[in-house]
């Protein structure tokens, strides 16, 4: 892709750093926490209430118009899979998720455990994520090599644990339910915040993250868009890589980080007015 701007590297951080929450009228409902399948207190991450508490929505899966403006969200059967209806994400070994892949399911690995004792499954620390709110807590967790990208192709063979599968799985979710109507405002602008965050992480050299390079655009202009920012939609229909960045099954391997950045800085410029 060409050359937007300069890298926005170290500034995107520091711009984050004054997006604090305010809330706008009629939208004060944030909690501190919620409670996940078990008695476990997670912090809700600025996300409101009631949607923290919401199951995922699966849907849309195809082609939507908003503001005469096309979003595709048809993806691939790898992605398909991983964010399908079953339970996918598993948090095993201290908090390291493990996603439902073709390669390697949640039925693979349920059969797997069979074979463990009860002293080794309790080390694993299994949950399964069901929630927007247990989504978000997972998504918050992340550090810039925790999951981590496989290096060259090692991500062909663990899929269920490489960051390049992990990532997509959570920011396809996270565009599905950003874009129900019922979503708030205050929800997509704490998704927002988060993902301009993550986004930094998938650049660093001999990585393999275009996929996940992509879900992370892909959410970024899906919020943008749901929201009516009036600089983002402009720039769309004016732009047709960003038309394309709002096609999950456009080709993904040619975003680089000046394009991820040139989003990112809509967002940004997005979270300091609101």
């Amino acid at each position: 892709m060409k050359t937007y701007y300069p890298s926005l590297t170290g500034f995107l951080i520091v711009l984050l750093s004054a997006c604090q929450s305010n809330l706008p009228p009629g939208e004060s409902d944030e909690i501190t926490d919620y409670k996940t399948s078990g008695d476990d207190i997670i912090h809700n991450y600025e996300i409101s209430d009631k949607d923290a508490i919401k199951a995922f929505s699966h849907t849309p899966t195809g082609a939507i118009e908003v503001e005469g403006i096309k979003i595709d969200f048809s993806c691939n059967e790898d992605l398909a899979f991983q964010t399908s209806d079953k339970d996918f994400i598993i948090l095993q070994f201290g908090g390291q998720p493990v996603i439902n892949t073709p390669l390697y399911s949640y039925d693979v690995f349920g059969k797997d455990l069979v074979n463990l004792n009860d002293s080794m499954i309790n080390i694993l620390n299994l949950d399964t994520i069901h929630t927007v709110g247990q989504l978000a807590a997972v998504y918050n967790s992340f550090l810039p090599n925790n999951p981590d990208f496989a290096w060259s192709y090692s991500s062909m063979f663990h899929p269920s644990t490489d960051a390049n599968h992990i990532y997509p799985t959570i920011e396809y979710l996270f565009a599905q339910a950003c874009f129900q109507d019922d979503c708030s405002s205050q929800t997509r602008k704490a998704v927002l915040k988060t993902v301009v965050e993550k986004q930094t992480y998938k650049f660093e050299e001999h990585k393999i993250s275009y996929t996940a390079r992509k879900t992370g655009i892909f959410l970024m202009a899906c919020i943008l868009i749901k929201e009516k920012d009036t600089a983002f939609l402009v720039a769309v229909r004016e732009n047709t890589d960003l038309q394309n960045a709002l096609c999950m099954n456009k080709d993904d391997s040619r975003i680089d980080k000046d394009f991820s950045d040139f989003i990112s800085l809509f967002a940004i410029n997005y979270m300091l007015t609101k």
